[in-house]
């Protein structure tokens, strides 16, 4: 498994599908050590030449790209996680038809039709992404055995924590990815639901991030859709752009409540 890479990914994904998965089980949101079920973030899915030509043909990517065992297998040291509540105008669109929206999301999308059921119903963003964070902490630092070798993934809170696993893996033999965590669009705060967020609440939801022992390194302000926050760019093309629209606060400023939230943002003093 030597490989000499030692890559660094900035932004990728590796929860979004088995997240995604976990759904079809009660409680949603469990992480499980155990690599063949499609829930787990360590559960390794090549694809399949059909899955390459869809994903050529199409840009459907129907596979997982960075589970943590292809991480390893490639030799990834280093990844900056997003956190993303999927926005629910990607998936509540202009088809009217349920079961054609149901199936065509989980076809694009790969996340499991039960995952999709829940983010066209969502009300509450915030928890979502409470969910996800717990998600990575539930297999934090869990060692497995991939291609003979100790392998873990290790949450990272700053510079020093990463210095002090590359001086670690050596002489304990174990290969750790680190992981930064990072969210993305301030709709996670519970806004952008086509409803007046109630400006406390989200307020009170960024004080709770800015506590988490691991606090993200960054957070996007905008993402696709209108988020009562600040505006955004037309950022769709292709198909998928013929049947949503991202209209609503489009080009727009900052909000006064956005400014609030900004202002917090980059405050450092606690």
């Amino acid at each position: 498994m030597e490989n000499g890479n030692d890559y660094i990914d900035f932004h990728c994904h590796p929860s979004l599908k088995p997240f995604g998965k976990s759904f079809r089980d009660a409680p949603v949101g469990l992480n499980t050590t155990d690599r063949r079920r499609k829930k787990s973030i360590w559960h390794y899915d090549p694809p399949s030449v059909f899955d390459k030509l869809l994903n050529y043909v199409s840009g459907l990517t129907k596979f997982s790209q960075s589970n943590f065992t292809a991480l390893t297998l490639g030799g990834v040291q280093t990844v900056c996680v997003s956190l993303y509540p999927l926005e629910k105008w990607f998936i509540r669109n202009k088809i009217k038809n349920e079961l054609i929206l149901d199936l065509a999301s989980n076809f694009a999308l790969g996340i499991g039709a039960k995952r999709v059921d829940h983010i066209q119903g969502f009300k509450d963003y915030f928890q979502d992404l409470v969910l996800q964070y717990e998600y990575y902490r539930q297999l934090d630092g869990k060692e497995f055995r991939i291609a003979g070798n100790r392998v873990r993934y290790k949450l990272v809170s700053e510079y020093e924590d990463i210095l002090k696993i590359r001086k670690e893996d050596p002489e304990s033999k174990t290969k750790t990815i680190a992981v930064i965590i990072s969210i993305e669009g301030l709709h996670v705060l519970n806004t952008g639901l086509k409803v007046k967020p109630v400006e406390s609440e989200v307020l009170q939801n960024l004080e709770i991030i800015k506590n988490w022992e691991f606090k993200p390194f960054f957070i996007t302000v905008a993402h696709h859709f209108w988020n009562h926050i600040c505006g955004h760019a037309p950022s769709l093309s292709g198909i998928i752009l013929n049947y949503t629209d991202q209209d609503e606060g489009l080009d727009k400023g900052f909000t006064p409540m956005g400014k609030k939230v900004l202002a917090r943002m980059l405050d450092n003093t606690d």
